[in-house]
């Protein structure tokens, strides 16, 4: 994702405190096109008519401003380089992102092939523990633990029979 960024210092900015509300709009809407279409703070001729709400005269008053230059074929944000991210910083940061989102699945899958290979069943959850089958045997008070239960408490319970979790309505014939 490409921010066009504001800086603090344009709030008391005489070129930007002398901007009609229009002028203004036409601004930040520029740099955010620009930002956005990697174009380092050039706004062609053509690229104005692609501006919501741009009239022509603002491009003048943001040059009379010092807030655009002319250049080649338009205009361009007089500080960009000071202000918003190069092309080359995008790209860095681009390259970056995609290699973390490599690494990522990488060890995603590096991990979960562990998991089919030794797990069998069980499988990680999102914090990286072992999720398996429901507990049962004896608590540490040795009791145990398929038919611990209160009356009218949902347990789930590992059904000898099937191998299935079940609650424990289901599993004592509708008595818990």
């Amino acid at each position: 994702m490409t921010d066009a960024r504001m800086p603090e210092r344009y709030l008391l900015d005489r070129r930007i405190a002398s901007l009609t509300d229009g002028e203004f709009r036409a601004y930040v809407t520029a740099a955010m096109f620009s930002a956005s279409n990697r174009t380092e703070g050039v706004i062609t001729h053509n690229d104005q008519s692609l501006l919501p709400h741009y009239q022509t005269m603002y491009a003048t008053a943001l040059v009379a401003a010092g807030l655009w230059e002319f250049h080649e074929d338009g205009y361009r944000q007089a500080d960009w380089d000071d202000t918003q991210s190069t092309v080359a910083q995008l790209e860095a940061t681009d390259r970056k992102r995609r290699q973390n989102r490599d690494a990522q699945a990488r060890r995603r899958a590096k991990l979960k092939g562990v998991t089919d290979d030794v797990m069998h069943d069980e499988e990680p959850d999102v914090t990286g523990e072992i999720k398996g089958k429901a507990r049962t045997g004896k608590d540490r008070q040795g009791e145990d633990l398929s038919t611990n239960h209160l009356p009218g408490v949902l347990v789930a319970v590992n059904s000898p029979q099937s191998d299935i979790v079940t609650d424990a309505k289901s599993a004592w014939g509708g008595v818990a």
